[in-house]
């Protein structure tokens, strides 16, 4: 917080600097106008910076202002196309929009981009698996979750095996998923659901 601070009062048009304090305002005080201010300083200073436009897209995805992210996170495309987050990001707002053939389609260009991809809040397959589910097609939605490598799979299968009718493998993934979650700290915000 005091880095960030710092940084804007000695050099106001740095607009990394705007970011960090975005991120602390966003993050750490919930205070999203005071957040969305500060992004959108940082965007008037460097519009075309990828990073910048992601950014600047959280605090209208927050408020579910999706006509006013999804411009961002597209312009954010545009100049870096092969930043995994940014689709991962993107892909999860469709998923939230009810656009799930474009969340799907997001999806699978940012895990041919990155494998690995963490995702915009589990993991790239999780969130996949999650749109497939959405979508009904539950053995699809299994097979993705079998590639997912984050503390939150088992999490997904309960969630999956019981869009499936099959609730002692439901339950049996909660059961593993709770004794995961609690032997890992997980920040406040993450299980607010915010």
């Amino acid at each position: 917080r005091a880095a960030a601070e710092r940084a804007v009062v000695v050099d106001p048009a740095l607009p990394e600097a705007h970011v960090a304090l975005g991120r602390v305002r966003e993050t750490l005080d919930w205070d999203w106008a005071a957040a969305d201010k500060e992004l959108q300083l940082a965007l008037e200073l460097s519009p075309m910076n990828a990073r910048i436009l992601r950014s600047a897209a959280d605090i209208p995805l927050i408020r579910g202002e999706y006509d006013k992210a999804v411009p961002l996170y597209l312009r954010s495309k545009t100049h870096d196309p092969l930043d995994d987050i940014t689709l991962s990001e993107l892909a999860w707002m469709y998923y939230f929009m009810g656009r799930h053939a474009d969340a799907e389609a997001t999806y699978r260009q940012a895990l041919d981009l990155n494998p690995a991809s963490a995702g915009s809040v589990a993991g790239a397959h999780w969130e996949l698996a999650m749109v497939l589910v959405a979508r009904g097609e539950l053995l699809d939605a299994l097979s993705e979750m079998q590639r997912e490598r984050s503390g939150l799979a088992n999490q997904g299968f309960a969630i999956i095996y019981h869009a499936m009718g099959r609730r002692i493998e439901s339950d049996a993934a909660m059961v593993a998923a709770e004794r995961e979650q609690s032997q890992h700290a997980t920040p406040k915000y993450w299980s607010s659901g915010a």
